[in-house]
């Protein structure tokens, strides 16, 4: 009987009680994602590509260089040559990626190519900056080229980092 007494008195100190509390935190979530806007302010704008005698495939043509050693393809008139520029809007200060689809397009004979400056922007105190995006033609067979006027197309996002 006394060794069920010992063990009775041991069950009892081992069964204490035990509770536990919950705590919280709080996290704060800025999401940029949703305050980009961008607006295209001025278009990309090609000069008057000039087919002559001269004219070779591989002549190149672009919008952010107005040397003719870089635009054998339009040495004429480049006074309304633009690349396109974008504004963009946001948190202040933000970080903004650039996402643009550089794969090459070819159309009758012209090869057309977007690129951009760089991946990332940084907007200024006011939330605002400025994109440039530009263009290169290259003529790669002219004897496909039918038309005397040729459309391309691009895919554009900024998205906040």
């Amino acid at each position: 009987m006394k060794a069920l007494k010992l063990m009775t008195v041991a069950a009892a100190l081992v069964a204490t009680s035990v509770s536990a509390s919950t705590y919280n935190t709080t996290v704060n979530i800025d999401d940029l994602s949703t305050v980009i806007a961008w607006t295209e302010t001025t278009s990309m704008q090609f000069p008057t590509l000039l087919l002559d005698g001269n004219t070779e495939n591989g002549d190149t043509c672009y919008t952010a260089f107005n040397s003719v050693g870089y635009s054998e393809l339009c040495p004429t008139d480049r006074s309304s040559t633009t690349s396109a520029i974008f504004t963009v809007t946001g948190t202040p200060n933000g970080n903004v990626g650039v996402t643009l689809d550089t794969t090459p397009q070819t159309v009758e004979g012209i090869k057309f190519i977007p690129y951009e400056d760089g991946s990332s922007l940084k907007l200024n105190a006011s939330g605002t900056v400025t994109s440039p995006i530009h263009g290169s033609l290259e003529l790669v067979d002219r004897n496909a080229i039918t038309s005397s006027s040729i459309n391309f197309t691009y895919n554009l996002e900024f998205v906040g980092q």
